[in-house]
């Protein structure tokens, strides 16, 4: 189980305790989780190619840069049983993607990861029920970050290395959950 796994559970476990019921009041939350790369795409020659005395192989790596661990917090205040607004803070920690090249006389190895910061303001709408309350919350997600992207290229004892950071931009989308208030 990697460090960033541990985080999240010990985070989520955290906001369990943490998090305070809606009310007419402020309130905030910790959170963590692991993203899934859903919808993933191809990045120029980022592939595997493998190159021998009888044979060639490739085999393109597909992509998502917003794979891995994000960390945040929000904090909100409810004007009353029915309506509040909230803002929520995160940071996306991108996952290492890797592709490696092998010819007959050396290598080149790519290495893409990004990063993120978020920020999330949303509305609050409650049913304002005693015991469970349904709740949404729609808003906007906006961030900027970047990508960084490597080569290195080994050809028997020379060494050649390049980095590229791509930033700048901004990144934007909505935010919505839905769910259920279980109160005391």
């Amino acid at each position: 189980m990697n460090i960033a796994r541990v985080i999240s559970i010990f985070i989520f476990c955290l906001s369990l305790f943490l998090n305070r019921a809606f009310s007419q009041d402020t309130f905030f939350s910790l959170n963590g989780g692991l993203a899934n790369g859903i919808s993933t795409q191809t990045f120029g020659n980022f592939y595997n190619f493998t190159e021998n005395s009888v044979f060639l192989t490739d085999e393109q790596v597909y992509v998502s840069l917003g794979n891995n661990f994000s960390l945040g917090g929000t904090v909100g205040y409810m004007f009353n049983d029915n309506l509040g607004l909230e803002l929520g803070v995160n940071y996306l920690f991108g996952a290492e993607l890797k592709a490696k090249d092998i010819y007959l006389d050396g290598t080149t190895d790519y290495s893409m990861s990004s990063n993120m910061p978020r920020l999330s303001p949303s509305l609050i709408f409650a049913a304002g029920m005693q015991k469970v309350d349904p709740y949404a919350k729609l808003g906007l997600l906006v961030g900027s970050g970047n990508i960084d992207y490597s080569v290195k290229e080994s050809i028997e004892k020379d060494v050649a290395e390049q980095t590229l950071t791509m930033d700048g931009g901004l990144a934007y989308g909505l935010n919505s959950s839905f769910g259920l208030l279980f109160k005391k």
